[in-house]
């Protein structure tokens, strides 16, 4: 896509609310600024959340908490969305923005590694997930799959992000862990008949999977 579409598609394409454009326009001043889901990929995952008619949201990989704030705002207002990162520094960010845009109430935000999260939550809360959101360490995408499979109920919607790690899973032998994760986690997903599955090229390539 040009640059010049990439703009007519930002200006027409989609609605961004005015705290999720100052967290985005935040959250790329930061080094690390290409860990953030893009804001058409953002409005898929609010159009998806409203959807599923979704009330409670698991995230994995929380950084500034853009994604977090989209999907709390697409949420009802009973609605819930837990979101866990290994660190807090990033995602100490979005909680003004959450707070300003009235959805701090509806966030949960828990800090540690993703996969000792998901397993403490399989222990109260397995089968009981509308959505979850995969956007964190890529090595771990495979062991993400199997405690998300627990956590949704059925009918629930998986979603993982850069699934195509900017082309790396063409090559045939690689040295990046991340991206022998993502492949690992790519072909398991593919022969996994629990879930229905479609790959989607937005962004860095995103996989949407119904679990049956």
């Amino acid at each position: 896509m040009s640059g010049a579409l990439y703009n007519y598609m930002m200006a027409v394409g989609l609605r961004e609310s005015p705290f999720l454009q100052a967290l985005r326009e935040e959250t790329l001043k930061l080094p690390n600024s290409h860990w953030a889901t893009c804001p058409e990929q953002i409005a898929l995952l609010q159009l998806l959340v409203r959807l599923l008619g979704a009330k409670r949201v698991l995230e994995i990989g929380t950084y500034t908490g853009y994604g977090t704030l989209a999907l709390a705002l697409a949420l009802p207002e009973d609605g819930r969305i837990v979101t866990c990162d290994v660190a807090s520094g990033w995602s100490e960010m979005g909680i003004h923005y959450w707070r300003d845009a009235g959805v701090e109430a509806r966030i949960e935000r828990r800090l540690g590694l993703a996969e000792d999260v998901m397993t403490e939550l399989l222990e109260t809360d397995a089968g009981s997930f509308d959505l979850i959101y995969l956007d964190a360490d890529k090595r771990s995408y495979t062991r993400y799959l199997e405690l998300a499979t627990g956590l949704l109920r059925p009918g629930g919607l998986l979603i993982a992000d850069d699934v195509f790690c900017r082309g790396d899973v063409l090559e045939p032998d690689t040295t990046d862990q991340r991206v022998d994760g993502v492949k690992a986690f790519n072909a398991q997903l593919h022969d996994d008949e629990r879930f229905d599955i479609a790959m989607i090229p937005i962004a860095d390539g995103m996989t949407l999977a119904i679990k049956k």
